[in-house]
């Protein structure tokens, strides 16, 4: 069946399935094509298998409150909850458990299928199971025997900015930054607080969990208020409690989600592409999914997060207090770790289609993640550094989150040394670790265009001939298409692809060489499975700093392979 089905301004259309079984989806059976203006197809990725179906067995321990058990041992827990279900041709196909005790809502559960190998797929039971701390999605053998996968929707920072000043307020007659072109009057009149067509930014001092929230927004948290003249302008004090911050915490937080919206809208992450809105005014997609904000949220420290769910169920972002310090400090003055977990909204949403949000949650896939996140982070910095020193050669060491990274952001190898081949080593696995090193590559790729084709201080502008706003374009478009599941090579190969798709493959030989100075270039070898030993994957895992051979007399840029281990 399609899932989801939209069109890129660069013309390029893309259509993602989901393999069905008797009318059930098979939930890691995912297909993607990806077709351009003449009518080609340009990318196709498939996880579709033809492995033998087991019959379903009417008499197996099956149903949806029988299978949860599992997962109550997985969490040290007796639910002895029951389940409320529906049924389709006599078989229970959805159910809602209720009172789960370390649940912050229902659960849910869907029967699907799950593809475990070429030659394997068996029923199972999908449960969605909300935590305080995350959003799981949890899929259990339909014999309720074990769980065979689990992905969370959540993804961590885990590892001292001013106040952005007034924002646009409603009625303010400044321009609008929480709506797109057209909506003004539908986003822009309706709230006097923090609240708009994409975001409801409020504290969450007492840690109010998101079922709460999303069951009555109106009381989801304290919000600032604009006053009779609508002017969204608080006092900031570096050296208060950060709870004496909090107009300005909550004002900040709102400001920077509504620019990021706009930021990604003008690059492609719109309505048909999954965004966060409330109202998607027929422009395609799934409504009702404008994101929740919290500041000052206590639901956990020295971090911040970002749950994203599929497009049309409500996303929420939140940023905790930093206890490093005296007095504590605030992660939503922190721009930068509030633009990571942004991002992490729109490479869910964009790989694998926005009702497909599995494709980025363990593994390698997870890592790049990360890398995608902190690199928005950089681009945001390095443009912010370039417009205020107004050269374009600008400083190259950047930091995301006060140095939550090993090293700075740096083209330097000295500062950074981040490569390719730092992924044999077992200790750079972890999903942020790796995710320095995709960032790094893509940091490389940002300087080579910029160097090249110069920089654009209209970040909006989406503007191809200009090094920045190209950078940013190439990104998005390549998540796009890339496969669910995407490897360090993969997607890689989608920029190249879009690249090829808006520009006809003008800065080819400016991206192979950036990647190739990171040990990405054409030799490098692929990741190998993450349950091997280390030994295995060292011996599998090659970086190279070649480039192709019509590139290898620019930049003095090598036409032959190198390893390194």
């Amino acid at each position: 069946m399609v899932t989801d089905a939209y069109q890129s301004s660069n013309h390029v259309a893309h259509v993602y399935f989901r393999q069905l079984l008797d009318g059930v989806p098979i939930l890691n059976g995912n297909a993607a094509v990806h077709v351009d203006a003449q009518g080609q197809i340009v990318a196709f990725s498939s996880s579709f298998q033809k492995a033998p179906i087991p019959p379903y067995n009417a008499s197996a321990p099956s149903q949806p409150a029988e299978a949860f058990k599992v997962i109550d041992r997985l969490f040290r827990h007796a639910s002895n909850s029951a389940a409320s279900t529906s049924s389709h041709k006599t078989r229970v196909r959805r159910a809602t458990i209720d009172d789960v005790p370390y649940a912050t809502g229902p659960v849910t559960a869907a029967f699907a299928y799950l593809h475990l190998d070429a030659s394997r797929t068996v029923p199972i039971w999908a449960f969605n199971l909300p935590t305080l701390s995350n959003y799981y999605h949890i899929q259990v053998a339909a014999t309720g025997e074990r769980i065979l996968a689990l992905s969370s929707w959540t993804y961590n920072a885990q590892n001292s900015t001013d106040p952005m000043g007034p924002l646009c307020a409603p009625k303010s007659g400044m321009p609008c930054p929480a709506s797109a072109p057209g909506t003004k009057d539908l986003t822009c009149t309706l709230y006097m607080t923090t609240v708009g067509n994409n975001v409801y930014a409020q504290e969450n001092w007492i840690n109010r969990t998101m079922s709460t929230q999303r069951e009555n927004l109106t009381l989801a948290g304290d919000r600032p208020s604009g006053g009779p003249s609508l002017t969204f302008d608080f006092p900031f004090n570096a050296s208060a409690e950060p709870l004496e911050n909090q107009n300005a915490s909550t004002t900040n937080l709102f400001y920077l989600i509504n620019y990021m919206h706009d930021l990604f809208y003008a690059y492609g992450f719109d309505e048909a592409a999954g965004n966060f809105q409330e109202f998607n005014f027929d422009r395609g997609g799934l409504g009702g999914d404008a994101l929740i904000a919290d500041s000052l949220d206590t639901g956990g420290e020295n971090n911040a997060d970002m749950t994203v769910p599929p497009d049309g169920e409500r996303p929420r972002l939140r940023v905790h207090l930093y206890n490093y310090t005296q007095p504590d400090r605030d992660a939503a003055f922190a721009n930068d770790v509030v633009v990571h977990e942004y991002t992490h909204g729109l490479t869910a949403r964009l790989t694998g289609g926005p009702s497909n949000v599995d494709c980025l949650v363990q593994d390698e896939d997870l890592g790049l993640a990360e890398g995608w996140s902190d690199f928005v982070a950089l681009w945001l910095q390095a443009a912010a550094h370039t417009i205020e020193e107004n050269a374009a050669n600008t400083t190259r060491n950047a930091t995301v989150g006060n140095r939550l990274r090993l090293y700075d952001y740096s083209t330097d190898t000295t500062y950074n040394p981040t490569n390719y081949s730092l992924v044999n080593d077992a200790y750079w696995r972890d999903a942020h670790r790796l995710g320095m090193i995709w960032a790094m590559m893509l940091y490389e790729m940002y300087w080579e265009l910029v160097d090249n084709y110069g920089f654009t201080p209209d970040l909006t502008s989406a503007d191809t001939t200009k090094g920045n706003t190209l950078a940013l374009q190439l990104v998005v478009d390549g998540l796009k298409l890339q496969p669910c599941r995407p490897t360090f090579i993969s997607a890689r190969d989608a920029i190249l692809l879009a690249d090829r798709l808006s520009t006809d493959g003008l800065h080819q030989c400016a991206i192979w060489r950036a990647f190739a100075r990171r040990g990405l270039g054409v030799n490098a070898g692929p990741i190998m499975a993450f349950n091997r030993s280390a030994t295995d994957a060292e011996s599998s895992t090659v970086a190279s700093d070649a480039v192709p051979e019509e590139c290898a007399d620019s930049a003095g840029a090598s036409s032959s392979a190198t390893s390194a281990r």
